[in-house]
């Protein structure tokens, strides 16, 4: 399925073609009459404005990509595939600056900020982001102040740097939101941002976390939504290193194949956690082909544009197993209550789940794998569930409280 939001998704993808046209160069050259104008321009525009969301990220690290594996100087290929996405935060620790977009070798760090001097912050076609060598248990947070520069919070919001040391926040510099100004930002890109602001009352920022909008972040979603402070009393993530975070886009030639999309997610998370090398040796576009394969075989019944009937997914589902030798149960289906998304979460279970009329997503299917909930000081609770949504290459969150009139499908590894 397709976002509801078609037209902010659109505008986003107006000013990547700006942006990714221009984001390895330096802006054009100002005359002293252009920087005036540009800036009485500039201080009309707020961060959101500035601001590219984790999805529109993926797309410049995307093209980043692609223009390094046309130059040959590179050891990524066209078959480099995006593994995670890892939000990255200024010295503050609250504010969003930029993105690690983790791929199957190396990585590339995109600025949240139109405004830098260049979008591609860092990158490296073979080694793993420094982060990833924490010497710290329970990591919140990455803070990302400079090139190579990283420190991580722990759920208290103490600070260590890479090797475990504690540090003091007042010591950190943010020497990246220090670089951010209107001369980084090309005239055309600006013009644009401009335009769609004025005409469509839009910015490059879907509004995350927030009623009706996608769930990154479900602590900021209650305080945004309900007020107050909260705090997470349950929770279970047994997939968060196994998932497999496709996108339904990612599969050309279909319309409404969010439902294979999903179980494409299903066998590859299977396949990452329990070391099925056949699996882990498949593409994300080899397993969608297996499963075309199955649905070909049984007379397109399972699939076919623009959708996944409910009532076949079960055996969809098996039979695309199958094609790997692997035999799974698919009970279902059932109601996503809280106590039943407990039960569907646990170490050898995902959820496969449908829903319907759902804001953000439609009519749509998506994997639930995680689940947790918060409690506020009043003693209110909320809950949410874990999904790989078919749309961003990482997590979002359901409020389980709107799943009421969906339906679920629970696959069971033995």
């Amino acid at each position: 399925m397709l976002k509801n939001t078609s037209i902010r998704k659109t505008l986003s993808v107006l000013i990547i073609i700006i942006l990714v046209s221009i984001f390895v160069m330096p802006a054009h050259a100002l005359t002293m009459e252009s920087v005036d104008q540009t800036s009485v321009i500039y201080n009309q525009l707020n961060d959101d404005d500035l601001f590219l969301s984790e999805d529109v990220a993926t797309y410049v690290a995307q093209f980043f990509i692609n223009d390094m594996v046309a130059t040959g100087n590179t050891q990524w290929t066209k078959e480099t595939e995006i593994q995670s996405i890892e939000i990255l935060y200024d010295a503050t620790g609250e504010a969003v600056i930029g993105y690690s977009v983790e791929l199957d070798q190396g990585y590339v760090v995109v600025s949240a900020y139109v405004d830098m001097p260049s979008l591609i912050l860092e990158w490296s076609d073979t080694a793993i982001p420094l982060y990833e060598e924490f010497n710290v248990a329970n990591v919140e947070k990455v803070l990302y102040v400079n090139t190579l520069e990283y420190y991580c919070a722990d759920k208290t919001k103490t600070l260590y740097t890479i090797d475990g040391v504690e540090v003091s926040s007042e010591g950190l510099t943010n020497t990246l939101v220090e670089m951010r100004d209107v001369s980084n930002i090309d005239a055309n890109v600006l013009d644009s941002i401009v335009s769609m602001k004025e005409g469509n009352e839009y910015g490059l920022m879907p509004y995350d976390d927030t009623a009706g909008g996608e769930i990154t972040d479900p602590f900021t979603y209650a305080k945004n939504v309900y007020g107050g402070t909260w705090t997470s009393t349950e929770w279970a993530n047994n997939w968060e290193n196994y998932m497999n975070y496709s996108l339904a886009t990612d599969f050309e030639g279909y319309t409404g194949r969010c439902g294979p999309a999903a179980i494409t997610n299903i066998i590859k998370a299977y396949g990452n956690k329990y070391n099925n090398s056949t699996i882990k040796n498949a593409t994300s576009q080899q397993v969608f082909d297996k499963l075309m394969e199955v649905n070909e075989e049984n007379n397109n019944e399972y699939f076919t544009s623009p959708g996944t009937p409910v009532e076949t997914t079960p055996d969809f589902i098996k039979k695309g197993f199958a094609k790997f030798r692997v035999q799974v149960r698919v009970y279902g289906t059932y109601t996503p209550t809280y106590d039943n998304v407990k039960n569907a979460t646990t170490s050898n279970r995902l959820m496969y789940l449908i829903v319907w009329n759902n804001k953000p997503y439609g009519n749509h299917a998506l994997v639930g794998y995680a689940y947790t909930q918060l409690v506020n000081g009043s003693g209110s609770y909320i809950s949410f569930l874990k999904v790989a949504d078919g749309w961003n290459r990482s997590g979002r969150y359901l409020p389980i409280s709107s799943l009421s009139s969906d339906a679920y499908y629970e696959v069971y590894f033995s």
